[in-house]
């Protein structure tokens, strides 16, 4: 653990330009109402990134989060002074306040894109700081929670939640066990190509997602799956979805047939959300989006869930365009996305039964050394990380690797062929290094192709396992967050 320098004087600097930024954008206070609301928007943003620059000025930090962390700040005072000559640069007498508005308005919804844009970059990788084992965090969050502005609060309540779940030792937990009888009144339906169902209630209207999965009893340990799956849950209880990426479980029914185990994890629908389908349903039936962009935010939403559900603790095992779904959320035509498919989760440090896929389906999204009834090397968060690598090759060719005809059969993709499982990889590094690089360019490519070879020992970013030996799991997360999350948000069209 180290505290460089050179962090606390970048943090002092972006503090120092933020409150230049925050004192210019008050002058426009009574400006009409959209230079107003504009420059709310400016200031709340200038707020929260003041409270998270805060909290990590008072942290010993990780060598490789402090080096990662000093180069987003560097990003971000620049942004910042850019913002503060824009607004500067609008001047003029009282007389010409009208037109001094107009020239002004551009200016700040540049601000606005840009800061904004860089707290999303921003967030992931503080939020990971959440992880560590540090009394300093929770004194911050306790001090700020009752001091800190409006536009904090949310914040504060989220990361107090993930705390929360990362260290339960600390907290009193509600029961996440519900009886079976509690949810028989639900009426279930099936959501095409989906893992997940949907469970309409009715008094009061509500929808839930419904993510289901049979244990056979002669392959699992009761005990520990039973403990696995109430800590999962409790930690997905505190799980923000727009914050985080992942649904918010309300509770979890255990139910016990034919001497098999079977747990079903029931998730809210985030407010203003609707209209779940499966990444897989739309790959089939969507024709491709015109919009660039919106595949890149997708992508980027689905690397975020990815990186959230090892931040809680898990690595995921399941990753697929069956486990992804996709939530109606204004005009956008493809909305949101967030994983389920919980169905061979397990903690980060719990023990694996070393059970690989013999399933084709399954072995696609599966690195090579996870195929076959029986593999040697324990899953490992590498693991889910090839496994996007797979989904993000399906979204930027806007192609489903698994096909249904008419007939029911179930094929591989013209694109995939029919290669034997364990050269599905090689065929699909072609794919990425080809075809996908001429629909999507070079960064979203080697973003993939970064997933696809993350396990492998010569890639320079993932390969070397025993650099992700840290204490509090964070080196691997901040790799992640550095060559995935970043090069995803930094494309533009």
């Amino acid at each position: 653990m180290v505290e460089p320098l050179s962090i606390v004087a970048t943090v002092d600097l972006c503090l120092k330009w933020g409150a230049v930024l925050a004192k210019k954008c008050s002058a426009f206070a009574h400006a009409g109402d959209e230079v107003a609301e504009g420059m709310l928007r400016i200031r709340n943003c200038c707020i929260r990134t003041k409270l998270q620059l805060e909290v990590i000025r008072k942290l010993p930090l990780h060598e490789e989060y402090g080096k990662i962390q000093n180069e987003n700040l560097e990003v971000l005072v620049a942004k910042l002074k850019a913002a503060v000559d824009r607004v500067e640069s609008v001047s003029g007498e009282e007389g010409l306040r009208r037109f001094k508005y107009a020239v002004l308005q551009p200016k700040i919804e540049q601000t606005i894109v840009d800061l904004e844009a860089w707290q999303e970059e921003f967030d992931p990788s503080w939020y990971l700081l959440m992880r560590a084992v540090a009394p300093q965090i929770d004194e911050a969050l306790t001090d700020y929670e009752h001091t800190a502005p409006p536009a904090t609060r949310s914040l504060i309540a989220s990361a107090r939640r993930l705390r929360s779940a990362l260290h339960p030792q600390t907290t009193r937990h509600r029961p996440v066990f519900y009886k079976e009888s509690d949810t028989a009144s639900l009426e279930v339906h099936d959501i095409p190509m989906s893992t997940a169902r949907l469970g309409l209630q009715k008094d009061p209207p509500k929808t839930l997602i419904l993510d289901s999965r049979i244990y056979p009893a002669s392959v699992i340990n009761n005990r520990q799956l039973e403990k696995d799956v109430r800590d999962l849950a409790r930690k997905l209880i505190q799980a923000d979805p727009f914050e985080f990426g992942l649904l918010q479980c309300k509770g979890v029914v255990k139910h016990c047939d034919d001497g098999s185990d079977s747990f079903t994890f029931i998730f809210r629908l985030p407010p203003g959300y609707s209209e779940p389908r499966s990444l897989r349903h739309c790959l089939l039936n969507m024709e491709r989006p015109d919009s660039l962009s919106d595949r890149f935010r997708l992508a980027s939403d689905l690397a975020k869930s990815v990186l959230f559900v090892h931040t809680f603790g898990f690595v995921h095992k399941n990753v697929r365009s069956d486990t992804i779904l996709l939530l109606k959320n204004g005009d956008s035509a493809l909305d949101s996305a967030f994983l389920v498919g919980f169905d061979t989760f397990r903690s980060e440090d719990g023990h694996t039964a070393l059970r690989g896929s013999t399933d084709w389906q399954r072995s696609l999204y599966q690195h090579p050394s996870r195929i076959g009834s029986q593999v040697t090397q324990d899953y490992i968060m590498q693991h889910d990380i090839y496994s996007l690598g797979v989904c993000l090759l399906e979204l930027g060719l806007w192609e489903s690797f698994v096909m249904y005809r008419d007939n029911g059969a179930v094929v591989t993709c013209p694109l995939i062929g029919d290669p034997d499982p364990p050269q599905f990889k090689d065929r699909l590094l072609s794919l990425a290094r080809g075809e996908l690089r001429s629909r999507m360019g070079n960064l979203y490519s080697q973003v993939v192709e970064t997933c696809l070879t993350s396990l492998d020992p010569g890639n320079a970013d993932f390969g070397d396992e025993n650099e992700f030996q840290d204490t509090d799991g964070i080196e691997v997360g901040v790799r992640y967050i550095e060559k995935i999350m970043m090069r995803l948000s930094s494309i533009t069209v």
